[in-house]
C-alpha cells in the first residue's frame, strides 16, 4: 500500500512541476503579446495620421 500511495504522490510532484512550467510559459506569452500590441498601437497611430495627411492632399 505504501508503495502505491508513494508512486501516486510522485506522479503528482512531476504533475504539478509540469503545471508550474506551462503557467511561466504562459506568463511569458502573455507578456510578450502585451509588448507586441502595445509596439502595434504606435503604428497604428502613425498610419492613421498619415491616412489623414494623405486624404487631405
Amino acid at each position: 500500500y505504501v508503495d502505491v500511495l508513494a508512486g501516486s504522490l510522485q506522479q503528482k510532484l512531476t504533475l504539478e512541476n509540469k503545471m508550474i512550467a506551462m503557467q511561466d510559459a504562459v506568463k511569458e506569452r502573455r507578456e510578450q503579446a502585451v509588448e507586441q500590441i502595445s509596439s502595434l498601437k504606435t503604428v497604428l497611430k502613425v498610419v492613421i495620421q498619415r491616412t489623414k495627411e494623405l486624404q487631405g492632399e
